[in-house]
């Protein structure tokens, strides 16, 4: 189970309400961040923990040098590399709609 610490104790995540974004998906900027293979293992552990409601996948491109224009993997760098890759790793298509496109509706939606 998973649990969010707080200055009162421990919280089971359910109870929270919250989601396990994982955000910087995925740059091999492995002096100081895990490497993508790394982070692809662990969302799967974190599946198979039950949270797959809770995940979010996501990147950004802080930096010029993230754009392809540039020579980086530009804003389709989950799409074109990482979701095939998560197959060949054994991540079955209703976890990857899941998180791809479920639980952004579900985080982002709002009622009038």
């Amino acid at each position: 189970m998973t649990y969010a610490q707080t200055v009162t104790g421990r919280i089971p995540a359910e109870k929270m309400g919250f989601t396990l974004p994982h955000e910087h998906v995925f740059w091999d900027l492995s002096f100081y961040l895990p490497k993508d293979l790394d982070r692809i293992v662990g969302i799967k552990k974190q599946i198979e923990c039950g949270n797959v409601e809770r995940i979010l996948l996501s990147h950004d491109t802080v930096y010029k040098c993230m754009l392809r224009q540039y020579g980086g993997f530009g804003y389709e760098h989950i799409g074109k590399h990482i979701l095939p890759f998560m197959r060949l790793q054994g991540y079955q298509e209703k976890w990857l709609n899941r998180m791809t496109v479920e639980n952004p509706k579900n985080v982002f939606s709002f009622e009038e």
